[in-house]
């Protein structure tokens, strides 16, 4: 998942409070990268088609996936339960 710094600030931190926390504790590029990338994780829905464990995947706030047909049929599903406002 890369370096250590990244992976552990899913691992050890829990949610993004701890891990702002952490960072600003101990500033690290691999920390700083992995609390971006929470960030998004919490705004937008992120697939990740990848040879990691889901485990790992979803620790990172991420939604593991195993072909790109897979991602267009859970994107699909998520559209379909959203009302349109027109």
């Amino acid at each position: 998942m890369g370096n250590d710094d990244f992976y552990y600030m899913f691992t050890d931190h829990k949610n993004n409070k701890e891990r702002e926390i952490a960072l600003r504790a101990h500033y690290t590029i691999g920390e700083h990268m992995a609390f971006h990338k929470a960030l998004m994780a919490e705004k937008f829905h992120i697939f990740v088609m990848s040879s990691l464990p889901d485990k790992q995947v979803k620790e990172a706030g991420m939604i593991p996936i195993k072909s790109v047909e897979e991602n267009i049929n859970k994107e699909r599903r998520f559209w379909e339960r959203i009302p349109l406002h027109i």
